[in-house]
């Protein structure tokens, strides 16, 4: 059985009631938040990187907004539920034109 886990921090709560009370689909897989530390190598707010056994969330202190948590777990979604197929369907649904960046 697949299941997300989620580890809450700075009491944002995620889920499970806003993905219930909205219908969000959650990643297949491990997260583990870090906030108050930088993404390594990258000079943003946040990012999300998939290491082997889960994804990584790294969140700059003063960030952690919702906006900014459930644009991250996008990408950790992108990386546990999403193939080729589905993302070309979902860029032609959106009409989006510009290439995919996650892996």
């Amino acid at each position: 059985m697949k299941r997300t886990v989620l580890i809450a921090v700075a009491g944002l709560v995620l889920w499970p009631a806003g993905a219930e009370a909205w219908n969000v689909p959650l990643p297949n897989g491990s997260i583990r938040w870090h906030y108050g530390t930088e993404c390594p190598g990258e000079e943003t707010a946040a990012c999300a990187i998939r290491r082997p056994s889960r994804t990584d969330i790294y969140v700059r202190t003063g960030y952690l907004h919702n906006d900014i948590a459930w644009h991250e777990l996008g990408h950790a979604f992108d990386y546990y539920n999403m193939t080729d197929v589905k993302r070309d369907t979902w860029r032609a649904i959106m009409g989006e034109a510009r290439p995919w960046r996650s892996p």
